[in-house]
């Protein structure tokens, strides 16, 4: 199983309870993010905060957060966020930053834990109905390439769990090339 060999690789606990999944099914899911207003007290230091939102068949949830980023930035608006391309960006500067980003949801719904709308499984339980998550790293965005790189950890979801704040942790890459 890939899963096992990627948590062998980085020392990771195996996965376990494949056999007693919830069954699978489609998921359709609307994601909305609003950033009103970009704070840069210094030409280095940039503070975004967000509200966010979730709909569909697989999560409902909403909440808010900030995000922290440290480094030299292409323009005043930013062509990455938190190691994620947002717009095109054209010139000779490149972007480079470190970036933190924290935030708190209230969780109305979650299918990866309450089986889906109309699941009748023994499996199942209640979400924790508030998650706490942050990610740590670090962006470029040159003409055309972006490189990204972070650690993400989110609190325990599930109600009947202690409260862990590394209990579920990943690593993300990302390699992206835009096009004319």
């Amino acid at each position: 199983q890939s899963q096992n060999t990627v948590h062998r690789v980085f020392g990771a606990d195996q996965a376990i309870g494949w056999e007693t999944q919830v069954r699978n099914g489609l998921g359709v899911q609307l994601n909305a993010q609003y950033a009103p207003l970009r704070l840069q007290p210094a030409s280095w230091l940039d503070v975004s905060p967000y509200i966010s939102a979730q709909a569909g068949n697989v999560f409902i949830q909403g909440g808010g957060g900030t995000v922290l980023r440290l480094g030299r930035f292409a323009t005043p608006f930013g062509a990455m966020s938190a190691g994620v391309p947002t717009s095109p960006h054209r010139g000779d500067r490149a972007e480079w930053f470190l970036f933190g980003r924290i935030e708190t949801f209230a969780v109305g719904y979650d299918a990866t834990l309450q089986g889906g709308w109309g699941s009748e499984s023994p499996r199942t339980v209640d979400p924790k109905r508030v998650v706490v998550a942050s990610e740590w790293g670090a962006g470029y965005h040159g003409n055309r390439w972006s490189l990204g790189y972070s650690v993400a950890s989110r609190s325990t979801a599930v109600d009947a769990a202690p409260f862990s704040y590394t209990r579920h942790r990943w690593g993300r890459f990302l390699m992206a090339r835009q096009f004319d």
